[in-house]
């Protein structure tokens, strides 16, 4: 199981930058590509000069913790089969939309039809251009790609 921990870089003007580094790489969900780090884009000061910039280190290393600590969560529910709750929140026809984006490579338009007549199927707002039923082949072809997910 992969470890998350918190790592600190330092950058320019005395500040430092807080990075996640996961043991061994995991695979990013939206590109498949195993990655070993995760920049959160949160900064600390190295050297606080007052109270203020103490207090801002103080809320921002809690704010670190807590993102580390959901992504452990989500690796490990990961590792039991689990759903996270981004995931679960997501909308299937917008992840839907984003494979037949990826897939799509030549000029035929199967992806984008298997999208508009899922959400056709689904109830939304978008509909067949036609407006006629589609033919059995082409219901198999639109399964195939939406199993392909």
């Amino acid at each position: 199981m992969a470890k998350v921990k918190m790592r600190m870089r330092t950058i320019v003007n005395d500040r430092k930058s807080i990075v996640l580094d996961y043991s061994p790489p995991i695979k990013n969900p939206a590109t498949g590509k195993l990655h070993r780090f995760e920049t959160l884009k949160l900064y600390v000061y190295d050297d606080p000069a007052d109270q203020w910039e103490r207090q801002y280190n103080k809320e921002i290393m809690m704010l670190a913790r807590a993102v580390c600590a959901q992504r452990q969560l989500d690796i490990q529910n990961r590792r039991f089969g689990f759903i996270s709750d981004t995931l679960r929140d997501s909308s299937f026809t917008d992840f839907f939309k984003v494979e037949a984006r990826k897939k799509q490579q030549s000029f035929s338009d199967n992806w984008g039809m298997g999208v508009r007549y899922f959400i056709a199927f689904a109830g939304h707002d978008l509909i067949s251009r036609t407006g006629r039923p589609i033919s059995r082949n082409t219901a198999v072809s639109y399964y195939a790609k939406l199993r392909h997910i």
